[in-house]
């Protein structure tokens, strides 16, 4: 005996069939859905090389570790080039420390005065002007230190940021 049950299908895959057929361009849609199958899946690697996080992590199975006197070797440095990349580094640390406070200074002038709209964009410019002061003052350290990439050391060397 055979069993005569019928199968029920879903009255939203009803609708979809009819709004399909209905549809004059949804057989453009099928074929173009395989074409661009690829194109999505490129994007998809794409927005994950874009990943802040994931591209650090790469950065970090690609990175190369090499010391302060192998880099100073591998780039044909003289201890001149050193001291003058040093005093350079320190400059631009202090003058960008200086911009810093004149321009976190003008932002608290303006906002003061109930000038909202040019204070506030100030206090960005004066972000900008931390972060130059950071990588400058980051670079002078690891000059003075003769060591790379020790910045956990560095933060906790406060002391040491501007001489």
């Amino acid at each position: 005996m055979k069993n005569n049950k019928k199968v029920e299908t879903k009255p939203v895959g009803k609708i979809r069939k009819v709004f399909n057929f209905m549809n004059p361009l949804s057989g453009v849609t099928k074929s173009a859905r395989g074409q661009f199958q690829e194109i999505s899946d490129v994007t998809g690697e794409v927005v994950n090389r874009l990943n802040p996080i994931g591209a650090y992590e790469r950065a970090k199975q690609n990175s190369r570790v090499e010391s302060f006197n192998e880099a100073y070797t591998r780039l044909n440095l003289s201890e001149e080039d050193l001291v003058r990349s040093f005093k350079f580094s320190l400059f631009m640390s202090r003058l960008a420390l200086i911009l810093f406070f004149s321009c976190l200074f003008l932002a608290f002038y303006f906002i003061s005065n109930g000038n909202f709209s040019t204070g506030f964009p100030i206090i960005s410019i004066c972000f900008v002007h931390i972060a130059i002061q950071h990588r400058y003052a980051f670079r002078a350290y690891q000059i003075k230190k003769r060591k790379l990439g020790n910045h956990k050391e560095f933060l906790q060397d406060s002391h040491e940021w501007l001489q």
